[in-house]
């Protein structure tokens, strides 16, 4: 297939030209997104000590690129940096208790200073994530038969990922007519 615009080669999952963003209209399905049982979701993380979270995070973001158009979509270096300062993060919290134990004070609270502003890092790209994948599966509603697509937000805050996934397995049941 070649994209009408400027004739360049797309693929045919593709629903926009990687070369000029001209959107092929064609109806848009979730068939190419990773999908997990959930429960299985939460077991593997746990299982993995949240490598897991990350990896299905990365790959769901990856399929989705492929729907809608990439400057729409979470960039993979988001979700990596959002790893790396989780991973910090741990480690800095990890040192500062073992520097408790000495009783060097000012180096503990220049660490609780380093580790504040990782976690803060970490929730705003956190946030961030999730927001742009909602938004990514509400813009797929709306260019399939102008629906509506309905998610709680609170969930999908409180829950991240755990709760999108759920979002993905159940997908057609959350989409509803406009009226």
């Amino acid at each position: 297939m070649n994209c009408p615009k400027c004739n360049n080669k797309i693929e045919e999952n593709m629903n926009y030209c990687s070369n000029c963003g001209c959107k092929i209209d064609k109806e848009v399905d979730l068939k190419s997104v990773t999908k997990i049982n959930t429960p299985l979701f939460v077991l593997f993380t746990i299982i993995t000590f949240g490598i897991y979270y990350y990896v299905k995070m990365y790959r769901m973001t990856g399929d989705l690129r492929k729907i809608v158009p990439r400057e729409q979509t979470v960039s993979p270096v988001v979700i990596t940096s959002s790893l790396l300062f989780d991973f910090w993060g741990n480690n800095l919290s990890n040192l500062m208790f073992k520097l408790l134990t000495n009783e060097n004070y000012e180096i503990v609270l220049i660490l609780l200073c380093l580790i504040l502003f990782y976690f803060v890092i970490s929730t705003l790209l956190y946030c961030h994530i999730v927001y742009h994948t909602l938004k990514n599966l509400v813009y797929i509603a709306k260019i399939n038969n102008h629906k509506n697509f309905k998610y709680n937000k609170l969930w999908a805050f409180l829950f991240g990922f755990t709760y999108i996934n759920f979002i993905f397995n159940t997908y057609n049941e959350r989409l509803i007519e406009k009226k």
